[in-house]
């Protein structure tokens, strides 16, 4: 009984290599790990602008303090 089901298996992957599911697997998952580096450089210059944006943020902020601190002594 352990042999039939050892040889089925043994069927099954031989059928699976020779269509070639696994070269398509292969294939696929390169494509994916592509993708994905791609997606992590973009979320990484999204980073880099995000942190531009919140240092142009705080000196408008420090330029707005300074101003109104001015219109006070005004």
């Amino acid at each position: 009984m352990k042999c039939q089901e050892f040889h089925k298996e043994n069927d099954e992957l031989y059928s699976f290599t020779q269509g070639g599911t696994i070269e398509n697997l292969k294939f696929e998952n390169g494509l994916e790990k592509s993708q994905i580096d791609q997606l992590m450089l973009k979320l990484k210059e999204k980073e880099i602008i995000n942190n531009e944006l919140e240092n142009e943020l705080y000196e408008v902020n420090e330029t707005l303090s300074t101003l109104n601190r001015k219109y006070k002594v005004i």
